[in-house]
């Protein structure tokens, strides 16, 4: 099952490099500037809580191990932070710079 996974995870992924139509990370650094005040859940904010959270979902256990009980505005933090400090790679697409900001902050362990 988890060989399953694994494979599912790479087939997405690597789709959404081959397709510029997809979202880059300067799509998710202009959705961090517009989504506003936490309590009003604009367009902005649900199309970028979506958006990590099924990054997230599809290669926890597998790319990365965010431990038990992390909530969504620590995934979305840590995406921020990566995705602000690196505009050299904003040409990059989303998926694979969620990936690298959630495996620099939550690492598997070695087997």
């Amino acid at each position: 099952m988890r060989m399953l996974k694994a494979v599912t995870v790479a087939a997405c992924l690597g789709a959404a490099t081959a397709n510029a139509g997809f979202m880059d990370a300067k799509d998710l650094n202009d959705l961090y500037e517009q989504q506003g005040p936490q309590e009003s859940r604009t367009a902005a904010y649900t199309k970028l809580y979506g958006y990590v959270i099924g990054v997230h979902d599809l290669g926890d256990s597998i790319l990365w191990c965010a431990p038990d009980g992390t909530r969504v505005a620590q995934l979305l933090k840590v995406v921020q932070n990566h995705v602000s400090a690196h505009p050299e790679s904003w040409n990059n697409t989303a998926s694979d710079e969620v990936s690298k900001a959630l495996k620099a902050a939550w690492p598997c362990p070695q087997k």
